[in-house]
């Protein structure tokens, strides 16, 4: 095997390793939210909103990770038209493969108080 080969087969394997986990477990979730079929846009944000309520807040990688929501800006956009009062305030974090990334952290605001310095809607 040729040594510019060898990344790709190694992403390869990775990619299947990935491609054969059949579900996600999400956790500490309601057995009603955990049907993995359904990854409808509406779930995406039940889901969130079920683990802002339960933790007070999220990070972008979380959601991703844990809560199987690829873009979980738009969800919480989507929640806040709906009235929910969530804030992002932006924060580092690391993903599970161990790089640094600054992402947003959103929290759930237990009633329409005054937002805090650095807290954007």
């Amino acid at each position: 095997m040729k040594e510019k080969e060898k990344p790709l087969v190694a992403a390869n394997q990775a990619l299947q390793g990935v491609q054969n986990k059949s579900h996600r477990n999400y956790t500490n979730l309601p057995d009603n939210l955990q049907d993995r079929s359904n990854n409808s846009a509406a779930s995406q944000r039940q889901r969130i909103l079920h683990h802002l309520k339960t933790t007070g807040s999220l990070t972008t990688l979380q959601a991703r990770h844990k809560l199987d929501t690829m873009h979980p800006g738009m969800r919480v956009c989507e929640l806040r038209k709906l009235g929910h009062p969530i804030q992002t305030v932006w924060v580092d974090d690391v993903t599970p493969e161990g790089y640094l990334h600054r992402v947003g952290m959103y929290i759930l605001r237990p009633n329409q108080q005054q937002m805090l310095p650095g807290m954007e809607v």
